[in-house]
């Protein structure tokens, strides 16, 4: 008998011993207010698993939760003993909530007996706010498909929700409008899925494409918008000034004179509205220059004139960042001097639609959490493809000091597609290349600078044997999502045998080249440019374009 702790578990004490309860099909608890003392009038029994834990049963187990002010925000003590008592200590709901779902994954039914490991847990999360932007450009995602995020949320600590889908007019375009009702019920529906899970929901704004900073119709109109969400229970918000011309108009220029000047007025307007509506509030601002690791006077300007409890994000030194290390977010957070939050761009692919990323976040400071508060991932249009990206960056905001890559790689891939494996994992391996890894692309160079035609053939026949074997389970989720990208692994596996083959290659090359979708590995790119199949111009085109042209590889060659 073997009990799997998460990856991202921090300290744990266990013998492998366990404590039995004989004729159990579900664990028998004891839960009342004799032994809940972290308040009055808990409902800490709705946390619990219906389908592994009961109250009541045959020499049931005590469960204690206790309140414990010295733990930080979301950190929980869970003990259980030899003599039956599962002690949870916590000094949030949250904290409490960990605690019990994880007691959950601890509990092993086997032979009609239930059974516990004798275990101590001193878990803690490395940042205060972990959570998902939905924040990429294109086709937001389905009602459904956020409902759904919220569920995966829970299941990985994730404790923010931030809702600013760039492409839905009322967020940005049309900010200044009201929602009207169905798109209202929908968003509050989010926030109310949220509230189930003690999960913050946080409604984002961007009005800076067209707000007059000197207008108050403008003020106004936003503070409306903000109403109507207000009154029905939302107490969390961020305002988005990123991806505008910040140029100001020669009216606002004459009374801000810079734009750093005049966006700290408008978070500041916005910060003293909430806190006249609202007992308690978080606010968050995105500013235009939230990428680069200079200072800068814009930096400046939000540093000495903007409120300093509202908290403002940064991408890293470019806006998608193929490194982030502890001098470079020590540096930003004094420029900007106040409390700084990762836009983490991965996985998303709004920039590069050819792709999936289906890689885990790697190349982050292991103590970013000692400068930061909070580490927020946007993730891709396509929600189930986008999970290794979004768990990885849960595992690493819980515990950035011990996460390795590799292996919360694997195990996020057992835990949410087991009935994909192992097939999955080798076309997830095609599509691993991302932003923060290049992975196995300089094995495909040297194997085609060597000639290792073999080497070559056997990876692309692999990859064929997976993709079939996904393909015949069209009806899941994950498979229609990822389709065109199944369908070129098969096309770019026969142009790579032709090539190696000499089987006309070059007869309707660049048609076929024309097709939308790549896969992470570049072995075909290296082999055209080898072979000098196309010419120059043809190259640029249909090969450097689709990828992008690898803009953000820039880290190397600073170096």
């Amino acid at each position: 008998m073997m009990i799997k702790l998460p990856g991202y578990i921090k300290d744990y004490y266990f013998l492998n011993s366990y404590v039995k309860f004989e004729n159990a099909k579900k664990l028998p608890l004891t839960l009342s207010s004799r032994t809940v003392s972290y308040q009055m009038f808990s409902d800490f029994d709705k946390m619990l698993d219906a389908n592994k834990t009961e109250i009541g049963g045959a020499n049931p187990a005590t469960l204690y939760v206790a309140y414990n002010r010295a733990l930080k925000s979301d950190a929980y003590r869970l003990e259980i003993t030899k003599a039956k008592q599962i002690k949870v200590e916590a000094s949030s709901r949250r904290g409490v909530r960990y605690a019990l779902n994880l007691l959950t994954d601890l509990i092993v039914l086997k032979n009609n007996a239930c059974y516990l490991p004798i275990i101590q847990i001193d878990d803690e999360p490395s940042f205060k706010y972990r959570g998902i932007i939905e924040g990429f450009y294109g086709v937001p995602w389905t009602q459904e498909e956020r409902l759904d995020e919220v569920d995966l949320m829970n299941r990985y600590r994730l404790n923010t929700y931030m809702y600013a889908p760039k492409d839905d007019e009322y967020h940005r375009k049309l900010w200044s409008k009201l929602y009207p009702e169905t798109e209202l019920n929908q968003l509050l529906a989010i926030k109310d899925k949220c509230s189930q899970y003690d999960i913050d929901f946080v409604y984002c704004i961007s009005p800076g494409n067209d707000f007059d900073y000197s207008s108050e119709e403008h003020f106004s109109l936003l503070f409306r918008k903000l109403d109507q969400v207000i009154e029905h229970g939302v107490k969390h918000f961020g305002v988005l000034m990123d991806d505008i011309d910040y140029k100001l108009s020669p009216k606002n220029k004459d009374r801000f004179n810079r734009p750093g000047v005049a966006h700290a007025y408008i978070v500041n307007r916005v910060n003293a509205y909430l806190k006249e509506k609202l007992f308690a509030h978080t606010l968050i601002m995105c500013p235009t220059e939230y990428h680069q690791n200079k200072d800068s006077i814009y930096r400046n300007d939000l540093a000495t004139y903007m409120d300093k409890n509202v908290a403002v994000f940064y991408t890293g030194d470019a806006v998608c960042a193929e490194v982030i290390d502890e001098q470079t977010v020590s540096d930003v957070k004094n420029y900007f001097g106040h409390p700084l939050f990762i836009w983490e761009n991965h996985p998303v692919n709004d920039f590069l639609p050819t792709r999936i990323f289906t890689g885990p976040i790697q190349n982050r400071a292991r103590k970013m959490g000692n400068y930061v508060e909070g580490y927020i991932t946007n993730p891709m249009n396509q929600w189930l493809a986008s999970r290794v990206g979004i768990v990885s960056c849960a595992y690493y905001a819980w515990n950035a000091e011990g996460y390795d890559p590799e292996k919360a790689y694997l195990e996020i891939l057992e835990k949410e597609f087991p009935d994909l494996m192992p097939e999955l994992k080798v076309f997830f391996d095609a599509n691993r290349a991302t932003v923060v890894d290049h992975f196995d692309n300089y094995r495909f160079a040297q194997w085609v600078e060597e000639d290792n035609n073999e080497a070559i053939l056997d990876y692309y026949q692999t990859l064929e044997k997976a993709v079939h074997a996904l393909s015949a389970k069209e009806n899941h989720p994950l498979i229609k999502e990822i389709k065109p990208w199944l369908n070129w692994a098969l096309t770019e596996s026969a142009l790579v045998k032709d090539i190696i083959n000499n089987k006309n290659a070059g007869k309707n090359l660049t048609e076929k080249l024309q097709e939308k979708y790549r896969l992470g590995s570049e072995c075909l790119d290296y082999l055209l440019k080898k072979k000098n199949l196309l010419t120059e111009e043809e190259y640029q085109q249909s090969v450097k374009a689709k990828r992008g042209n690898l803009w953000w590889r820039v880290w190397e060659d600073k170096r």
